[in-house]
Formats: C-alpha cells, structure tokens, sequence
C-alpha cells in the first residue's frame, strides 16, 4: 500500500505480482488446515454429544417407568393410616410442645 502511495508503479507491480500471491497462498493453506482440524473436532463433540444424549434418555425413560411403577403398586405399611403419609397434620398440639408453651409463660 505504502507503494502505491509514493507513486512508484513499477515497484508496487512488482509487490502486486511477487510478494502478494505468496502471501495469499500461505493464509489459504493455514485457513484450510484450521478448517480441517475444527471440522476433526466438531465430528468428534457431535459424537460424544449424541452418546451422552442417549444415555440421558435412556436414564429418563427409566426414571419415568420406575415412577409410575411406583405409584400403581404402593401399598401403605399396615396399621398406618394413609393420611398419615400424606402429609396430614393431626389439630390437636403435642404434650411436648404444650408443656413448653406453659413454661414459658
């Protein structure tokens, strides 16, 4: 460029025609070698990515089967009242907790 600025034709043609294509040859061979290896790594990502998604499915699907086997087979344990295990709460205040509140007033 610097060249072409000074007005000297003779010398920027023979940049033009020397230096340059040398250069662009050189860019070309490193850009299609770095193209070469982020394909390498993105075909080996795509497969560790689709075997890890497999497994991940495979895991749910299992989980999901294994819950609703779950569900259609519980029994509650005998002498326990169902609601017990539902998360009802009996009204009445334990001893303990009574005797507490009394001491402290």
């Amino acid at each position: 460029m610097q060249l072409a600025q000074q007005g000297t034709l003779t010398e920027f043609a023979e940049q033009a025609n020397n230096v340059t294509p040398a250069l662009s040859r050189a860019f070309g061979a490193s850009a299609e070698r770095f193209n070469s290896a982020a394909g390498t790594m993105l075909d080996s990502t795509r497969v560790m990515v689709d075997g890890k998604t497999s497994i991940i499915r495979t895991l749910i699907i299992t989980a999901v089967i294994l819950g609703i086997v779950i569900l259609l087979l519980y029994r509650p344990l005998p002498g326990h009242d169902v609601s017990e295990t539902a998360g009802a709460h009996s009204p009445t205040v334990p001893p303990d907790c009574a005797r507490r509140s009394e001491s402290a007033d």
